[in-house]
């Protein structure tokens, strides 16, 4: 008997076909799906490296902005200073010029014009700068823009004058008063602070150095006839004052910022900028005397400024202050300095030798500035 095979129903195998159909669909889709994954994931990854790509270049950008913005900042205190340095000269040279003219004017012999007004025109910047910082609390400034103009006198304008043009001068008496004056206030100063009392003595030298003055001067005739009316000449007296005070104010407000932003103390800035800075009527004159061959007149000016420099300005802001607060920098090093470059440069026979060694005793400041106070 012969058996038949049936074919199994259709729904089992439409069963059968529609399973192994969805098997190999779900291949294709897992495979579709794997591919636009893959493509997902470049596009995710291109993405994010366009965005580090676009901070990296703001970074950048804001990078240099910040370089610039800082940049102009400090050009910018620079030209202040500048301006105020400008403005300080300009105003001494018109404030001299007329106080000159006043005194003439009021028929003032010449010698006392000289002993006064020309003595005290030569630190008239220093005076000013150290009167405002005092008065602004800023005693490292004022005590080291007085000392530190000392030692810019002494260990670089006198050396490159007597370089320039060796003189020789009697001017040991006045050298005593102000080796003297250099040694009271370094006394006064070891416990840190220059008190009212020091003042005194130092006033004394100060009268002392003008009386001096009035008696080299005593063979001088009466002033001659004014060149000018005594109503410009009272215009150029308070348009020289008005100078210096703006001036003087722009100096140390922004030589104040310019120390702060650099991350060094206001004495540092007061014994190189400022000093040097207030100095420049001196390196002027002693330029223009050692272009005519009269290296004698730079030596008595700059003498005469050291004088006013630590006898004058120096206890006069003490009794403005109260007293004046002296720093480490200042008692360790600047006077220090000021001792030894007034003992070579005023007693020794003045030489280029003499010149050279106060230069070498400049730079040797500078380094121990640099090496231990910025």
């Amino acid at each position: 008997m012969t058996h038949l095979v049936c074919p199994p129903p259709y729904s089992t195998v439409k069963k059968d076909f529609g399973g192994q159909s969805s098997t190999v669909g779900n291949e294709r889709n897992q495979g579709v799906t794997g591919a636009a994954g893959a493509v997902q994931g470049k596009r995710v990854a291109t993405q994010a490296r366009r965005r580090r790509t676009k901070t990296n270049r703001r970074q950048k950008a804001a990078d240099i902005t910040a370089f610039f913005r800082e940049y102009n900042l400090y050009m910018l205190t620079v030209l202040l200073i500048s301006a105020g340095l400008v403005l300080i000269v300009v105003g001494g040279n018109v404030f001299v010029d007329a106080s000159v003219a006043i005194s003439e004017r009021l028929h003032i012999p010449k010698f006392m014009i000289g002993a006064t007004v020309v003595s005290l025109a030569t630190t008239l910047p220093e005076l000013i700068v150290s009167v405002l910082s005092t008065l602004g609390g800023r005693y490292e400034m004022a005590a080291g823009n007085a000392v530190g103009s000392i030692v810019a006198n002494t260990g670089l304008i006198l050396a490159v004058a007597l370089i320039a043009a060796p003189t020789e001068t009697n001017c040991r008496l006045k050298a005593m008063l102000l080796l003297a004056a250099e040694a009271i206030t370094l006394a006064f100063s070891l416990g840190g602070r220059l008190n009212v009392l020091a003042a005194l003595p130092l006033l004394a030298i100060c009268v002392a150095f003008m009386a001096l003055n009035l008696s080299d001067g005593q063979s001088d005739e009466v002033a001659s006839a004014p060149q000018k009316g005594l109503v410009l000449a009272l215009l150029g007296f308070f348009a020289g004052v008005a100078c210096l005070i703006v001036g003087s104010r722009l100096l140390v407000n922004k030589a104040s910022e310019l120390a702060a932003s650099l991350g060094v103390s206001d004495g540092v800035i007061a014994v190189t900028i400022v000093a040097l800075g207030t100095s420049l009527p001196e390196l002027i004159t002693s330029i223009t005397a050692a272009v005519k061959k009269e290296s004698a007149l730079s030596l008595g000016n700059i003498l005469g400024a050291n004088i006013m420099d630590i006898a004058f300005i120096m206890p006069v802001c003490a009794l403005i202050g109260g007293g004046l607060t002296i720093k480490s920098q200042t008692l360790l090093l600047d006077l220090p300095f000021c001792i030894a470059l007034t003992l070579v440069a005023f007693f020794p026979k003045k030489s280029r030798c003499v010149g050279g060694i106060l230069l070498a005793i400049y730079v040797v400041y500078l380094i121990l500035l640099v090496t231990f106070f910025v």
